[in-house]
């Protein structure tokens, strides 16, 4: 019987995590850096997207989930998972596949014309 209630505290304490609203994250801008990461400044800003290099190798990033933790996303290593990152005549950027984030928290989510849309 305990193990019954305690399977069920367990999934409705999920069903209402998934209900809470995510913030409504927007990333507006892409920043160049073309020294590299020596550039990065100690704070990211939430709403930019960092790229390090010119053409551009990485896409550093806070995670639009609110715990304020850097994703860091390959743009140009041909031999292991690789995004692309590309703004619309808005300078909204986009990145491309989906990003999928598993540290403490799983975060998996979908960047398109600098709105987040959560999997």
């Amino acid at each position: 019987m305990k193990k019954l209630a305690a399977r069920l505290h367990h999934a409705c304490v999920n069903w209402t995590r998934r209900l809470r609203p995510r913030p409504r994250a927007r990333l507006t801008q892409v920043v160049v850096l073309r020294g590299g990461r020596n550039e990065l400044p100690t704070t990211l800003n939430p709403k930019r997207i960092y790229q390090l290099g010119d053409p551009g190798k990485w896409a550093v990033l806070t995670c639009p989930c609110g715990r304020g933790h850097p994703i860091e996303l390959n743009l140009a290593h041909p031999d292991r998972a690789r995004w692309t990152l590309t703004s619309n005549r808005d300078g909204l950027p986009s990145l491309a596949p989906s990003i999928d984030f598993k540290g403490d928290r799983r975060c998996h989510f979908w960047l398109r014309d600098g709105r987040v849309r959560w999997a």
